[in-house]
């Protein structure tokens, strides 16, 4: 009984889900344009929970930034006032992230940006990601006078928790998943920047390099998986895989070009990101099964956007970014895997067959509940 409700779960709620897990080059996917706020003129999608909601910035003519929200339908939501607001981050419980006016904020349902209590508000900081505990890391001017930037962890009561950095005067925290492990880059001592990854206690963890001068990290899934940039030389980056043990993994880039950039991974191992070309044309591209993809080449014959950056990624493989339309006016686009016919006509048959049988078994399993 229980593997006939895993189909039937899988068929009528999730099969979303299973693109992420045969993603290839037949896996296509859907585009939806987020539009634009009155007022501007460009958008990025920087974050999407599993819920489908998204955040991201909006861009004024003047310079201006909005955050923003969408919900799945209708038009983005304004959070905050169009002054200097920028929207990072998203849980699954719908908590936003971002700063306001140079201040890392939170923003309430009806968009009201609220200042994290826990950071001295005279500094600039920003919220870079939040978890589902509501766990909210970024980083934190800790002397006006200098340049002396802290990486912080704030949980919402007292004040944040500084993270130190790995011997230089910068961290910035970028990713955090649900058991509290974050990531992010810091300068070393000698004025390089590595990418770092902290489990909660002790010092910064040194992820390294591939071999070139520096590396970031963007990201991190429940299963500890951060994903991030690294040079291989004095200018090309790749896209780096760090799983918990031994050096980062070098996921390389899209055939013939040379400077790569992974963002977001989900917990299925699905890595989103850009890569950019000879020309520096940008190409957003998905990491699954082993295999980089543009995913360009993924969106049907006639796409009415060119993807320059994947930014997000949720467990359902719905990727979140942006690019141009043919005017050249960038949008924040959300990018739905479509399900394969062949898969989805097996699992509507499996369900078929499924109810089927159910129905014929209802009295009896109704007569044992009763009993």
């Amino acid at each position: 009984m229980k593997f006939r409700m895993a189909v039937i779960v899988c068929c009528l709620g999730g099969y979303a889900m299973l693109p992420t897990a045969i993603a290839s080059a037949d896996t296509s996917y859907s585009v939806t344009d987020l539009g634009l706020l009155p007022g501007t003129t460009s958008a990025d999608a920087d974050a999407i929970n599993d819920n489908g909601q998204i955040v991201g910035t909006t861009y004024l003519s003047s310079g201006a930034t909005q955050a923003f929200l969408y919900e799945g339908q209708g038009p983005m939501q304004k959070l905050s006032t169009p002054t200097a607001s920028r929207g990072y981050a998203i849980n699954n419980s719908g908590q936003a992230v971002g700063d306001f006016n140079d201040r890392a904020a939170a923003f309430a349902a009806d968009g009201t940006p609220i200042p994290l209590n826990g950071l001295n508000p005279q500094f600039q900081s920003s919220a870079e990601a939040i978890n589902d505990s509501g766990e909210i890391v970024g980083a934190v001017f800790t002397n006006s006078s200098v340049l002396d930037v802290q990486a912080y962890s704030y949980s919402g009561a007292g004040p944040a928790q500084l993270l130190g950095t790995l011997g230089g005067t910068y961290s910035n925290a970028t990713g955090i998943n649900n058991s509290g492990q974050i990531v992010g880059m810091s300068y070393l001592s000698d004025g390089e920047r590595h990418a770092f990854l902290y489990n909660g206690s002790g010092p910064l963890q040194d992820l390294g390099t591939l071999g070139g001068p520096y590396s970031g990290a963007e990201d991190i899934n429940n299963h500890g998986q951060v994903v991030g940039f690294a040079a291989i030389n004095g200018n090309d980056n790749h896209a780096f895989l760090y799983s918990g043990n031994g050096p980062i993994q070098d996921l390389g880039i899209l055939p013939g070009e040379s400077f790569g950039h992974a963002y977001a991974i989900n917990d299925n191992g699905d890595i989103v990101g850009n890569s950019r070309d000879a020309d520096l044309v940008w190409h957003a591209f998905i990491y699954t099964t082993g295999q980089m993809f543009d995913l360009n080449t993924l969106v049907g014959p006639a796409p009415s956007f060119w993807i320059e950056a994947a930014l997000g990624i949720n467990n359902l493989g719905q990727i979140v970014g942006y690019g141009p339309d043919a005017t050249g006016q960038e949008h924040a686009l959300l990018l739905t895997p479509v399900p394969e016919p062949t898969t989805l006509a097996l699992c509507i048959i499996g369900l078929l067959g499924v109810l089927a049988h159910f129905g014929q078994r209802r009295t009896k399993v109704r007569s044992a509940v009763q009993d």
